[in-house]
């Protein structure tokens, strides 16, 4: 258990990130519920559609699954449409599971900071200028549709555009070899995804959420070995046997290692990282000419930090980033409509010498705001 100076502290924190999301509440309330009974609520946040009932936790250890039961019924009791548990020390997987289930947000420290930071950096994002007018963007729409032969299966319908945030980062590669050499790189990384950014194929897009799963521990090993065969004996030798099982469940899950030969024991371990060079070229993007406002685009919140952009560069390609700077770049948003209604997001690139697809994991992230 915290003392109550921390423990105020962190309910300041708590209040400042709700207040960063939009949200204004009262602290430390009591509340007659249907019951009967009195509950005091750490932090009761008004919305519109009603109030929010917020349990802060500043534990020295993981939020049980009774403190996230106890949320949910005080919620129920007070006619409030929900309930968020905020832990200083994360949640058992118990907790999380009942969260889930319930319907009860869970917010850990890493979260409160990865949005405090990410609000920070917003501040000083730099917007990119458009390039194409709606005539260009609508004739790429239309080539990018489905069809055949003459006939299109799609109908393009322009949504409207957004800026969306890419973080620039600065970093320096040590090069391999027995020298101990340096260069200096420039990646870009999506703040909205927290994937890499690269070119590739006449469009740009993001990947690397694999390799990103690997523990930070394990992370050089990844990178020494990705994209080539390994022996079983060689990987324990250099990560011990319980490293080893650790990464091994880690690739599997994400479909990134293969068995390539029995006797003796050798996996091949897949690369899922983007090139380095297609990083770069994405990254050289960014350094369009700027512009002065956003022109009626919906400007999008990053959902990830300059400091997960670093960690991101670390992770994947061993780079020490020196600076990290946030862009705000401008898309346009199309949805292509098929028969009977289905449809699919297309995202153009509008700051681009000509208009790329942004070919994303999550295309339904960017293209919220307007749908």
């Amino acid at each position: 258990m915290e003392g109550p100076g921390k423990g105020r502290l962190f309910e300041d924190l708590v209040e400042y990130y709700f207040q960063l999301r939009g949200y204004h509440g009262r602290r430390n309330v009591r509340v007659r519920g249907a019951s009967g009974a009195v509950h005091e609520v750490d932090l009761l946040l008004e919305t519109r559609e009603g109030p929010v009932v917020v349990e802060v936790k500043n534990l020295s250890q993981p939020v049980p699954k009774e403190v996230v039961m106890k949320a949910f019924e005080v919620a129920r009791d007070i006619g409030a449409r929900g309930a968020v548990v905020v832990s200083a020390s994360g949640f058992t997987r118990g907790a999380l599971a009942v969260a889930r289930s319930l319907g009860v947000e869970a917010i850990t420290m890493e979260d409160l900071l990865e949005y405090v930071e990410a609000a920070r950096a917003l501040r000083g994002s730099t917007l990119l200028e458009a390039r194409h007018g709606l005539d260009a963007l609508d004739r790429e729409a239309r080539r990018r549709a489905r069809g055949i032969l003459f006939l299109r299966r799609e109908e393009p319908v322009r949504l409207g555009c957004i800026y969306a945030p890419i973080y620039h980062v600065e970093a320096t590669i040590r090069l391999g070899g027995i020298l101990r050499r340096y260069r200096d790189v420039d990646l870009a990384f999506s703040a909205v995804t927290g994937l890499p950014l690269y070119k590739t194929r006449g469009a740009l897009a993001e990947g690397g959420s694999g390799a990103l799963a690997v523990p930070e521990d394990l992370a050089w090993f990844y990178r020494e070995k990705a994209g080539r065969v390994v022996r079983r004996s060689e990987a324990i030798a250099r990560l011990g046997a319980s490293g080893w099982r650790r990464l091994e469940a880690v690739l599997r899950a994400h479909g990134l290692l293969e068995d390539a030969g029995a006797r003796p024991r050798a996996y091949r371990i897949l690369d899922d990282r983007p090139p380095l060079r297609a990083v770069e070229e994405a990254a050289s993007l960014l350094l369009a000419p700027k512009s002065g406002g956003p022109g009626g685009c919906v400007v999008l919140e990053p959902r990830y930090s300059p400091g997960s952009a670093s960690a991101a560069a670390s992770r994947l390609y061993g780079a020490t980033g020196r600076a990290v700077r946030l862009f705000h770049a401008p898309l346009a948003v199309y949805k292509l409509v098929g028969r009977g209604g289905v449809y699919r997001i297309l995202l153009l690139t509008m700051w681009t010498p000509k208009p790329l697809p942004l070919e994303t994991p999550e295309p339904e992230a960017y293209a919220a705001p307007l749908l």
